[in-house]
């Protein structure tokens, strides 16, 4: 526009010239030379002046300089902007001191050294697409045809990438409920109702649980993440129950389960009236020549014609009696020494009162006889079964133990029978304890055994099971494995032979035993090291009811035999009161060690707990690098036992909650400390201790035992694949 102007007056001014009757005698003139650049001025007036004038105002507009444009301003974003928009549009002032008209250059880049022009033109705003989570810096360049003004370099910083929109939702798995079993009976009415849940996608569970009468409406009793719920019922009624899982968008209920709870127990008795002494018919008192094979016969009556039950007691005259029936029979077939005095007494009870007879005596006939243990009798409260591997340096402790067991006060229900190997062959005996101690050469119970067995084979411990399933039943039964152990790789190592028990041979003997007998062992106890472990007692859950272990080492010495056997009535304990005295009396015993641990386990929980650590597994594998710093935090915090890698499972699982910040995990991680809290009845350890009762195998990455994964615990979860993962081996 300036130039037009300046070309507009040129012309006017030629015109004027042009028109001017001067113009000939003006141009006809000679120049004047002078250092002034003032234009000439013609002379003359009128027409001469205004053309003066003129040419005047021209040589000044042709004299004055063009003025820059302003320096332009950012409107938005505004300098050192954060969270902009990746769909945004740069804006910006400028003006120019001249009023010319103008052109900007947008220059953009995430640094000011990699800019690039994205626009030229007269707008003030421009419309772009950006990248998430990134620094920019821009800059426009104001013109004017004349003169460019840059706006210094302007920075900001894009919003970042919004998450992506949730998956939809799969509702979750339906509830699967574990105790009381379908269908079961004689429930006791306080009872605790277990149950298990997954979610395909990992969200958090609640649970509502419903229960009430079958055939009636059930109501709603519980709400919240547990999985296991305590319930008082009523005695003899038959129960419907349901659990209803919820991820907080989808419900899915199990399907009913049913139930019916124990009789009420009966009303207290009359006082009672004890029986009356029984009476001895045969062998008469003082009879001789008494056959060695013979009958010992008796009566009895009871004022309130309560059932009597019998106790026989026989023995060398001048000697203890010896227990060898319990019954409710009037006769006993017995075989006897020869020539030999005995003494025989016959006590009746009616389950609230004992009334002895007289001791009555009688002389065998004159003959040899081979010396026989007294016959074991119909059934007595409680076998003890001592598998007593000492067949290594440890052998020592085992005699120790076995002179322990033969000084027992047993009572007259209780018979322990113990499997002994020392160091060496040919040493291996089997004996019987109850009111006395009768030595047996084991090939007189199995053809097949010398006077050496193998104790880490299958088949023994198997043979010595039945043998007393067989030979002395029993309502209760006590196992005790005791020799050398090393969590799930085994346990009871015999040196002489080099070989030990495998967990699996392990589960294979007591499942054959007892499925032979349909018999359970009502306790388990490994007196051995760092049996402990979920990996030791999954597998034999559907035959043993109760476990006591030891998370740590064990001393040589052992449980104190002697003050629990003494005090087990074989009438009256059950087998929470026996796994209770033996704790009791292991905890004072070993009272003034920091190290000692011991702990019964509850096994009817032990597969809830292992599907919960399964679940958990999967969570975590699912999503190892988030987790995996979260793990190895707690892996380092948790108490740990021995230099197997086998850890303390509560403890680091309560690391795990405080370390993770994630409701999903951290659900399944609480899941599993509630299911150890239902399983671990009582616990005791020594002040130097950090245990909760279950270990489990979770060495170092570079110290993985592959045989592990053939374990029944590794076969049935996801534990050992987890830990393959956060390995980085799969």
């Amino acid at each position: 526009m300036r130039n037009k102007t300046i070309i507009g007056i040129a012309m006017l001014c030629a015109g004027l010239l042009l028109a001017s009757p001067l113009y000939t005698a003006v141009a006809s003139l000679p120049q004047k030379t002078s250092p002034d650049t003032s234009p000439r001025i013609l002379p003359g007036g009128g027409f001469n002046n205004i053309f003066n004038l003129l040419l005047y105002y021209l040589f000044q507009f042709f004299q004055r300089s063009n003025q820059a444009p302003q320096v332009p301003e950012a409107l938005y974003p505004s300098p050192s902007s954060k969270n902009v928009d990746v769909h945004t549009t740069l804006t910006w002032t400028g003006s120019d001191p001249d009023n010319d008209p103008l052109t900007y250059q947008v220059h953009l880049g995430t640094s000011s050294q990699e800019m690039t022009c994205i626009y030229t033109g007269t707008a003030t705003s421009i419309e772009t697409t950006l990248t998430y989570n990134q620094s920019y810096t821009w800059q426009v360049i104001a013109t004017d045809g004349q003169a460019d003004t840059p706006s210094p370099p302007w920075s900001f910083t894009t919003e970042h990438r919004p998450p992506p929109p949730p998956p939809p939702n799969t509702p979750p798995a339906a509830p699967t409920l574990a105790t009381p079993h379908p269908g079961a009976v004689n429930v006791t009415h306080n009872t605790t109702l277990t149950w298990t849940g997954s979610d395909p996608d990992n969200d958090p569970l609640t649970y509502r649980v419903y229960l009430g009468p079958t055939g009636q409406t059930l109501h709603h009793i519980y709400t919240g993440s547990a999985t296991c719920l305590e319930v008082t019922l009523d005695y003899n009624t038959s129960y419907t129950w349901q659990v209803i899982a919820t991820d907080g968008q989808a419900d899915t209920p199990s399907p009913p389960w049913s139930f019916t709870t124990e009789h009420r127990p009966p009303p207290p008795p009359p006082p009672n009236t004890p029986p009356a002494a029984p009476t001895l018919a045969t062998p008469h008192p003082g009879a001789v020549n008494v056959t060695h094979n013979t009958t010992l016969t008796w009566t009895g009556s009871d004022p309130d014609n309560d059932p009597l039950t019998y106790r026989v007691y026989l023995g060398p005259t001048g000697q203890t009696l010896h227990h060898i029936y319990t019954g409710s029979a009037t006769c006993l077939e017995v075989t006897l020494d020869y020539n030999t005095s005995y003494t025989w007494q016959v006590i009746a009870t009616d389950g609230q009162a004992d009334t002895p007879s007289p001791p009555w005596s009688f002389t065998t006939e004159h003959q040899s006889a081979e010396d026989e243990p007294p016959s074991p009798g119909d059934v007595t409260g409680w076998t003890v079964l001592v598998y007593l591997a000492g067949d290594h340096n440890l052998d020592v402790y085992a005699g120790m133990e076995l002179d322990e067991i033969k000084m027992g006060m047993l009572d007259d229900n209780v018979t322990v029978l113990v499997l002994y190997d020392g160091r060496g062959g040919n040493n291996s005996c089997l004996y019987v304890v109850n009111s006395s101690v009768y030595k047996i050469p084991l090939s007189t119970i199995r053809s097949e055994w010398t006077s050496e067995v193998n104790m880490g084979h299958p088949s023994t411990l198997q043979f010595f099971i039945e043998y007393a399933f067989d030979r002395y039943p029993a309502a209760h039964y006590w196992l005790e494995l005791w020799g050398h152990g090393n969590g799930w790789m085994g346990v009871c190592r015999d040196e002489y032979n080099a070989d030990r028990l495998s967990m699996g041979e392990l589960e294979q003997a007591v499942s054959a035993a007892c499925s032979k007998y349909g018999e359970i062992v009502d306790v388990l106890v490994y007196t051995a090291c760092t049996m402990g472990m979920i990996e030791c007692a999954f597998g034999v859950q559907d035959y043993v009811r109760y476990l006591v272990a030891s998370q740590d080492n064990v001393f040589a010495t052992g449980l104190p035999h002697k003050q629990i056997l003494d005090q087990i009535s074989g009438d009256d304990t059950t087998p929470v009161q026996l796994c209770t005295l033996i704790v009791d009396e292991f905890s004072t015993y070993y009272q003034g060690s920091s190290m000692a641990t011991i702990a019964v386990w509850d096994l009817q929980y032990v597969t809830a707990l292992a599907q919960a650590v399964s679940i958990w597994a999967v969570v975590c594998s699912q999503d190892m690098p988030r987790f995996e710093d979260s793990i190895a935090r707690a892996y380092g915090d948790a108490a740990s036992f021995g230099s197997a890698g086998f850890i303390d499972l509560y403890d680091f699982m309560d690391h795990m909650v405080r370390e993770v910040d994630d409701a999903g995990l951290n659900q399944r991680t609480q899941q599993v400390l509630d299911n150890i809290s239902c399983m671990i009845s009582r616990e005791w350890h020594g002040s130097g201790q950090q245990a909760h009762g279950v270990s489990i195998y979770f060495p170092a990455e570079g110290r993985y035992v592959s045989s592990y994964a053939s374990t029944s615990f590794a076969v049935q979860t996801q534990w050992d694949e987890f830990l393959l993962s956060l390995y980085g081996q799969t």
